[in-house]
């Protein structure tokens, strides 16, 4: 089958105008990125159109003798590294989009026999979609460009091109490389077509990409984060991810550094990207259900027990796991409440995080989280040697201790809230107790902590609140919206989740730890008002309309809790 099937008509003579004779006759003319006209652009277009035709005409003359259709090859190559000058110019995309017959062309030669002219091609429209100078010149200049690219299935050759070349050969390492940067550029200049690239064949290589050996090498590194992009972009994806088993990809990819650490700082970010891509995918209850099926947890488990560099993730993971909604993240934000709605579960989210915190439990994960309870983990440092004698230590990016503290206590706010009483809470709660309440010293401890963060937040609260003109053309509302997320950020979550703690294990718990919590506070001349207040702050903030079942239960939950902590201080 002929190379450029794909285009239509291309049998028919070409008839380049007079007056380019002469540039095509003798070869390109070198022009300078300032010196590039309209005139320009239809030129090198003619061009790129006559000499694939005439490079087509020679294979298919002479298939079996390449010295006879060797020069018009050159010469098409020549063409397009010539075009790479328009990059500078996309003002004139808008001309350039009116060539579509020698665009056209130019994707179809991106399945080009010689795979050195394909590499031409990607070459060129790594330099026309090169990001910054797509925004510099304005989406109105260069989306007509875009829509015929994409009308003309650009990701589809993209991807099937990728899928021939030899990685083990730098130049279509290379080659692989720069086709990620042109799906990067897309997404950045096009974040729309998202979900209709990912269906064209790009999430597929990714996932396929992922897999292939070696661990770690640049290009898995660049797949890791355009997969990350893809799945934080949009939920179609993060349910596509699920469909084609790509849960247990991740996991699989990820297994290999439960005991051992990346060996470089890019491979770190292969790894945080990894984790960013589950966290991701972890949205959706379907999604948690296939990572509980596919031993998530036990994995997750396994890397806080051998505390390498994995176990600072493996705590975010498993914060969104064991919650329907991440506590990360404000749970009346409007953005959360309109990606519940939307959802189109097929498993009952409760039920998925209830399933989920028992099997953590089953697992004998709490031997685990209760002593990164007690003492918050460090964040992981790498150690380089400089040419002297000194040690450069770097720290990697990744949760901070301040983030793993908050993720901890999250998971263990989701393993009294959704673990079945019967069962398997009465553990959780024994936990208070053991080693003369141990772990009610340090909820204090915390609580007393967070309390110190909320009360200088909100004096610098209150210092926006009366800058005036900061709030210019803001609602009250609107206002008040803001403030409180804020004050969210700035300490009050870790706090609200802390005092319900406190309220859960004071209620359903043994009596001594009542008892143990009004002590350490009296110690501190602090009130027991300053945890009922924060709790009643969170119920009343849960909202009275809401539509989410969770919300609901939630709001329900803690009233009660509250109402019989109340019963428990006056009885």
């Amino acid at each position: 089958m002929s190379v450029f099937c794909c285009v239509s008509d291309f049998s028919r003579p070409f008839n380049a105008p007079d007056s380019w004779d002469s540039e095509t006759n003798n070869g390109p003319t070198t022009v300078g990125a300032n010196e590039v006209t309209e005139t320009t652009v239809r030129r090198l277009t003619v061009l790129l159109e006559k000499r694939a035709l005439s490079n087509q005409e020679a294979r298919t003359k002479f298939p079996d003798q390449p010295k006879r259709f060797m020069q018009s090859e050159l010469e098409l190559q020549e063409t397009l590294e010539e075009m790479q000058v328009l990059a500078a110019n996309p003002e004139l995309y808008p001309i350039l989009a009116e060539q579509t017959r020698p665009i056209s062309l130019l994707l179809g030669l991106l399945a080009h026999e010689n795979t050195d002219i394909s590499l031409s091609v990607i070459d060129l429209l790594h330099e026309l979609l090169e990001s910054s100078c797509l925004q510099e010149a304005g989406l109105d200049k260069v989306n007509q460009f875009l829509e015929v690219l994409f009308s003309g299935q650009l990701i589809q050759s993209l991807i099937q091109n990728i899928s021939r070349l030899d990685e083990t050969k730098k130049d279509e390492a290379d080659g692989v490389h720069k086709t990620l940067g042109i799906v990067e550029s897309l997404l950045e200049i096009r974040p729309d077509m998202n979900v209709t690239m990912a269906n064209q064949g790009l999430f597929a290589w990714l996932l396929r990409r992922l897999q292939k050996r070696p661990v770690f090498d640049k290009n898995k590194l660049y797949v890791s984060e355009l997969l990350s992009i893809l799945l934080q972009m949009d939920e179609a994806n993060r349910r596509q991810l699920g469909e084609v088993d790509g849960i247990d990809i991740l996991l699989q990819q990820l297994s290999v550094y439960k005991r051992h650490d990346p060996g470089s700082q890019e491979e770190i970010e292969l790894m945080l990207n990894l984790f960013d891509c589950l966290c991701s995918s972890l949205m959706l209850p379907e999604n948690k259900d296939r990572f509980l099926k596919g031993e998530g947890i036990q994995l997750m488990n396994l890397m806080l027990r051998e505390k390498h560099m994995s176990r600072d993730s493996a705590l975010r993971v498993l914060d969104y796991t064991l919650c329907p909604v991440s506590q990360l993240m404000d749970q009346n934000a409007n953005e959360l409440q309109s990606h519940q709605k939307s959802a189109i579960n097929t498993v009952d989210p409760e039920a998925v995080v209830i399933a989920n915190c028992s099997k953590f439990i089953e697992i004998l994960g709490l031997r685990t989280i209760f002593p990164l309870f007690m003492h918050c983990p460090r964040e992981h440092a790498l150690r380089s040697t400089s040419s002297g004698s000194k040690t450069k230590v770097k720290v990697i990016s990744g949760p901070t201790a301040a983030e793993m503290e908050e993720h901890v206590i999250n998971i263990i706010s989701a393993l009294l809230r959704h673990s079945p009483p019967e069962t398997f809470k009465s553990r959780v709660l024994a936990k208070f107790v053991e080693n003369d309440h141990e772990k009610v010293d340090r909820l204090i401890e915390l609580h007393l902590k967070y309390l110190d963060i909320v009360k200088a937040t909100n004096s610098k609260v209150e210092t926006m609140r009366r800058n005036e003109k900061k709030w210019i053309g803001y609602t009250r509302e609107e206002v008040e919206t803001e403030l409180m997320l804020k004050r969210l950020e700035g300490g009050l979550m870790p706090l609200q989740v802390l005092d319900v703690i406190i309220l859960d294990v004071c209620v359903n718990g043994a009596p001594t730890i009542l008892e143990r919590v009004l002590h350490l506070l009296k110690m501190r001349s602090i009130s027991i008002n300053s945890v009922l207040d924060t709790v009643q702050g969170y119920v009343n903030n849960l909202g009275e309309e809401s539509t989410t079942g969770t919300s609901l239960s939630e709001k329900t939950r803690v009233t009660n809790l509250l109402k019989k902590f109340k019963e428990l201080l006056t009885s």
